[in-house]
C-alpha cells in the first residue's frame, strides 16, 4: 500500500481535513434494498488518521487512483498546499505492524 509522507503533523492533519472536504465526509451508509440513508449504521467520518513514523515524519494512506485522476486541478492544488512524497509501506517505519 502507498502512503503520503509529510514532514509535520500540522501538514498531515490539514491534508486529511482537505481530503474530508473534497470527499464530502462523513459519508452515511444506505440500505441496499431501497437506498434509504442509515445514519445510525456504518459511517465514514475520516479518510485516515495521521501516524508518526520512527523517523518523525507523518503518514496518511494515499488516495485511490480514481480519486487522484478525477480532477487534475484539485490534485495540483492539494499537492501544492500539502507537500508530501509517496512511499510504499515499509514495516520498519514503526515498532509494530499497522493494522
Amino acid at each position: 500500500m502507498e502512503y503520503m509522507i509529510f514532514n509535520t503533523l500540522e501538514i498531515a492533519e490539514n491534508a486529511e481535513l482537505a481530503i474530508e472536504q473534497i470527499g464530502q465526509l462523513p459519508i452515511i451508509g444506505k440500505r441496499a434494498s431501497d437506498g434509504e440513508p442509515q445514519p445510525t449504521k456504518q459511517k465514514t467520518e475520516k479518510w485516515d488518521t495521521p501516524r508518526q513514523r520512527k523517523d518523525g515524519k507523518w503518514i496518511l494512506a494515499r488516495l485511490p487512483i480514481a480519486c487522484r485522476t478525477a480532477n487534475a486541478e484539485q490534485k495540483a492544488e492539494f499537492d501544492s498546499n500539502y507537500p508530501h512524497v509517496i512511499e510504499e509501506y515499509n514495516p520498519d517505519w514503526f515498532d509494530e505492524v499497522l493494522e
